[in-house]
This record gives C-alpha cells, sequence and structure tokens, in this order.
C-alpha cells in the first residue's frame, strides 16, 4: 500500500498493490479519496485491512472492500492484529480496536505523545511512537513504559509474547548535516526496558 501524503487526487494515492507470485497488480478501492495508506495486515488468506490518511481503513473481506473509515480523523500509521477478531489501528493519540465485525472503537489509553506503531501477541499489545512513547495494553490494562529507557522517538514494534517485546526507532528526522543520525534497537522483557545497540 502507498500514496502520496498531502496529495490529494492530482497525486499518485489510495495505492493497493497485490502480488500473485509472478507479478505486481493495482487493486482498485470502491472508492479513490485521494489519500496515501500507510499499513497493512491480513489476519487470514483473502482478509486484510489498509490504514492511512486521515483515519482510512479499509477492510478486504470475502473479496469486498468495507470502508471502516470514521472513528479517528487523523492518519492512522499501523494495523495488526492478534486474530481476525482483535485488531489493532495506531496514529496521533489514537489506539484503535475492531473485533472483525466492521466496528471500530477508540481505546481509553493516555499516550504521552503520538503512536505510530502498534503489534499484537496472545496476551499483550505494544504500542510505540515520538519522543520514547512506548506502552503495553494487556486485556484492559494499560501499563505506560514513557518514563524507561529508550527515549528516541520508536517507529515499530513486534510482541513476540506476552513477556517479551522489540522495538526499532531513532533520530530518523535529523536533517542533513547535522552529524550522524542515531538508531536504537531495544528489547522489553523480564519487567526491564534495555537499549541493545
Amino acid at each position: 500500500v502507498g500514496g502520496t501524503p498531502g496529495g490529494g487526487t492530482a497525486a499518485p494515492n489510495d495505492i493497493v498493490l497485490h502480488y500473485d507470485g509472478s507479478s505486481w497488480t493495482k487493486v482498485a478501492l470502491p472508492v479513490e479519496k485521494g489519500l496515501a495508506l500507510n499499513k497493512v495486515w491480513g489476519p487470514a488468506p483473502g482478509e486484510l485491512y489498509a490504514v492511512g490518511e486521515k483515519g482510512t481503513t479499509w477492510h478486504l473481506k470475502d473479496g469486498s472492500w468495507t470502508d471502516e473509515s470514521g472513528v479517528a480523523a487523523t492518519t492512522l500509521f499501523t494495523v495488526h492484529g492478534c486474530s481476525a477478531t482483535e485488531v489493532y489501528a495506531v496514529g496521533g493519540f489514537n489506539v484503535l480496536r475492531s473485533s472483525g465485525d466492521g466496528t471500530w472503537t477508540k481505546l481509553d489509553v493516555k499516550l504521552n505523545n503520538s503512536a505510530n506503531g502498534v503489534s499484537c501477541a496472545p496476551g499483550v499489545v505494544g504500542v510505540v511512537g515520538s519522543g520514547g512513547l512506548k506502552g503495553r495494553l494487556e486485556g484492559e490494562r494499560w501499563t505506560n513504559d514513557f518514563t524507561k529507557m529508550p527515549f528516541v522517538d520508536l517507529h515499530a514494534v513486534w510482541a513476540q509474547s506476552k513477556d517479551e517485546l522489540w522495538v526499532v526507532g531513532g533520530d530518523f528526522a535529523t536533517g542533513a548535516g547535522a552529524g550522524p543520525r542515531t538508531g536504537v534497537v531495544a528489547r522489553f522483557g523480564v519487567g526491564k526496558v534495555k537499549d541493545t545497540l
């Protein structure tokens, strides 16, 4: 999935590509909104979600696309789930959840900064974002690890299990000539977060 952020209908947007084992084909969505799509995730063959600008949320199931946008007006950066009935999307100060029935709800979790990464494993959902935002949702309990290292912008999280999460990030937005950019790989496990450069 992809597009040209902020480009509108005059730029390439609403892009979904499908690889069938030999070639890539552009897939037409029911409505072209002129919005970039950021991430895609699927719980099973033939079913997937795509999220993007202005809260855009598309759901492909049984060969048909459904527009499930509307819960968040901000850009959604990532979508991921534990199963077809437990799917999460994040962007801005929003953590959204769907049970796969077309309805999304905004979870009541306090985020210190904007979120851009989410990953799910049985029993835990990891959320990361700007300025060292990192937290874990276990059932309905939200644990905020914002005050623990690392403190850089975090871009993605992988929930390997309830007791082990990996995050990556760094200062990729640093302008040219400002010195070397730094990156971080960190692991949460056994009750602690530590840098593992």
